[in-house]
């Protein structure tokens, strides 16, 4: 007897193939393709993490991570592994962020044009960044006619002159004359002792002042800044004594 088994087309059809077995090992080695290819991303992301290693400059050091964590995190995505994706996407802001910051460091700064003349003057040891963020973080004011030092008080406050003079008085002598671009109570600041002089206005003047404590608390946020102020109220105190000790000698 004869049985005829009726054959299903839609498996049947030119260049096909019908066997389970054969279609396993097909997408098989679809899988193993695309992992071969996804296996570059990885290489490459480590690669870039091995050139960063060698790179010195920082702006061009967080590039080069970010393109690294980029192509990692692509990988990773691709592969299903979340946690390690969380983990570079946090490492790739993080760099960005600092890319961001790096940048607005390099833009130029401006000095204003009232203190420029100041800066070139007093303040050129320090960069244009550091001498803004100096500047911005005293206080400009004025201060009337009268003694703004009174010898033997301990000085809470360092004083810059924007405007008139003032007079250093040591019984009842001037000793010394402050005009602009010169400072007030710097020796109590350095050595810490109570003023050793008086200061005297007798026109309105106006001044710019920083607290003693904010300045002495950039010992531990900006170290470099403050070895830079201390070096130039050390030269204003110098040229103070120099110029004193020469008037005196004149005056005797």
């Amino acid at each position: 007897m004869v049985i005829f088994i009726p054959i299903n087309t839609d498996y049947s059809r030119k260049g096909q193939c019908v066997c389970a077995r054969c279609c396993g090992i097909g997408a098989h080695t679809a899988i193993i393709l695309r992992e071969s290819k996804v296996i570059y991303i990885l290489n490459a992301g480590y690669l870039f993490m091995l050139i960063a290693l060698t790179i010195r400059n920082m702006l061009a050091l967080r590039v080069i991570l970010i393109s690294a964590q980029g192509l990692l995190s692509a990988y990773h995505l691709v592969t299903g592994n979340y946690v390690v994706l969380t983990w570079n996407c946090l490492f790739l802001a993080i760099n960005l962020f600092q890319v961001i910051v790096l940048l607005r460091r390099r833009r130029p700064v401006i000095i204003p044009e009232e203190a420029r003349d100041i800066y070139d003057e007093t303040f050129h040891d320090m960069s244009k960044r550091e001498f803004l963020y100096f500047w911005q973080i005293g206080k400009e004011g004025t201060q009337e006619i009268g003694t703004i030092v009174s010898e033997g008080q301990a000085q809470d406050k360092v004083m810059l002159l924007l405007g008139g003079t003032a007079s250093v008085m040591k019984n009842d002598r001037e000793i010394a004359e402050i005009s602009r671009g010169g400072f007030v109570a710097e020796m109590s600041f350095l050595t810490g002792e109570p003023a050793s002089a008086d200061v005297v206005c007798r026109q309105p003047i106006t001044i710019i002042t920083w607290s003693q404590d904010n300045l002495r608390n950039l010992k531990s946020l900006n170290f470099e800044l403050w070895i830079k102020i201390q070096h130039v109220l050390s030269k204003d105190l110098v040229g103070k004594i120099k110029r004193t000790t020469l008037r005196l000698n004149q005056e005797s």
